[in-house]
């Protein structure tokens, strides 16, 4: 703690009220653990200065009281926000694809961060309409996870589709032990659009597009850098040349770090210039949250007696 206090020149504070008053802050940055979050938030709310914070968003007290207050609050969840995932957007809004008609998480990204990427490929303004669930328990024999440790418990399995008021569909699959289990492959985010398909897992891209005379083209993405450390992403559609690229000055940050900094960095310009459409805000996050909690809910609704 001294050590990034001394590094960055920050100052250390044990009273909310006294910090507010010596520092005049533009807004107020809330990294705390997922059980005390939301009352810190509600409790910064009273000082009227825009806040940024951690994920979860757990129900809608925290944007209803936002807005109850006028005081805007924003989420740093930067999953939607990876290199990879700013690259699709790019390849989505070149308008080669056509439009989004399902987007598919299959066993790539858990819970709330999951679908936070799903309703950014169909659209945050979009509203969801309907939700259908299921749920079930599995039981492997042991496996050895990925980091050589012999494991055996049970595997949760989630099915979730839905549904937007715009007609387009999100589904959400995912195992409990996927991402620890060697045996669980493949894994994808998947994009369907009305002229192609973006497929990816990481950055290990497949992509194709359909042609305006019916044939479909496989675009070769190219990508340098190593695993959750990109440096470049890149490919030729339709002769336009589609380019994510890590600025110079961030080479030593890796991709999570990178989605932190560009979710941080639209929260910070929807502050100052007063757009809650240029960041993610909480009522995005709870929204996540709540679709992930329906899906769970609804798999216990239908209980058949005989």
């Amino acid at each position: 703690g001294n050590l990034v206090l001394q590094k960055f020149g920050w100052k250390r504070y044990q009273d909310l009220d006294f910090m507010i008053k010596d520092c005049c802050p533009d807004a107020i940055i809330v990294v705390v653990n997922s059980s005390s979050i939301k009352q810190v938030v509600i409790d910064c709310m009273k000082y009227k200065i825009p806040i940024v914070m951690e994920t979860p968003v757990w129900d809608f007290d925290i944007p209803n009281k936002s807005k109850d207050l006028g005081v805007s609050v924003y989420v740093n969840e930067q999953t939607p926000f990876l290199p990879c995932e700013e690259f699709k957007m790019m390849l989505l809004e070149t308008g080669l694809f056509g439009s989004v008609t399902v987007a598919m998480n299959d066993c790539r990204t858990f819970e709330y961060h999951g679908i936070s990427q799903l309703r950014r490929y169909v659209g945050f303004e979009k509203s969801p309409i309907e939700v259908v669930g299921s749920s079930i328990p599995h039981y492997p024999v042991t496996y050895e996870d990925n980091n050589g440790n012999l494991q055996h418990h049970t595997e949760g399995w989630e099915f979730g589709t839905i549904k937007f008021n715009s007609g387009q569909i999100a589904v959400y699959n995912f195992s409990s032990i996927y991402n620890r289990a060697p045996f669980r492959k493949p894994r994808s985010m998947r994009i369907y659009c009305n002229k192609g398909t973006i497929s990816n897992d990481d950055n290990d891209f497949e992509v194709h597009l359909l042609l305006s005379n019916g044939k479909t083209e496989k675009l070769d993405i190219k990508v340098d850098g190593a695993y959750m450390s990109t440096n470049r992403i890149s490919t030729i559609v339709q002769g336009k040349i589609i380019v994510w690229e890590k600025k110079e000055n961030l080479r030593d940050l890796n991709d999570q770090q990178i989605a932190v900094r560009n979710v941080l960095t639209k929260n910070l310009k929807a502050i100052n210039e007063n757009n809650q459409k240029e960041g993610y805000t909480s009522i995005s996050a709870a929204i996540d949250v709540n679709l992930l909690f329906a899906i769970r809910n609804s798999s216990q609704i239908k209980k058949f007696i005989h």
